[in-house]
């Protein structure tokens, strides 16, 4: 009993302090496709991308939903179900699985027909079309 109250402890701790970095995050990371290393992402930030970094051809983007916050939901939902406590913070990020699953859905689907579409562009389209795309 010792063991299981210690481990439920640290269960706690860490959870608390994985949701508050996790959920600081970026939703949105601009990768370099013309990277060599896949690793190589940058986390967007609008008031830093310049217009020349925001259009380049290589440039994608990726929904930063970390798997940890899907670990995290299902633990908090295990736990819940085996009687303990859970905290506060993740009871609520666990009650809004759906909504995190529906809007991270959504985005990756939105960026995958900018990419097709930017994709599609050539040099003199995107020029008229910088106005536009940077609304």
């Amino acid at each position: 009993k010792a063991y299981e109250d210690k481990l439920y402890e640290h269960w706690q701790s860490e959870t608390n302090t994985k949701l508050h970095v996790l959920l600081k995050q970026s939703l949105l990371n601009r990768v370099d496709a013309s990277a060599t290393n896949p690793e190589s992402t940058v986390n967007f930030d609008p008031n830093l991308t310049t217009h020349d970094e925001m259009f380049e051809t290589n440039c994608q983007y990726e929904v930063n939903f970390a798997p940890e916050l899907e670990e995290i939901i299902m633990e908090s939902k295990y736990m819940e179900q085996l009687g303990f406590q859970i905290p506060q913070l993740a009871r609520n990020v666990a009650l809004q699985e759906q909504k995190f699953l529906r809007y991270t859905t959504g985005l990756r689907n939105m960026l995958n027909r900018y990419q097709k579409l930017m994709t599609s562009l050539n040099t003199a389209e995107s020029k008229l079309m910088v106005d536009h795309i940077q609304e």
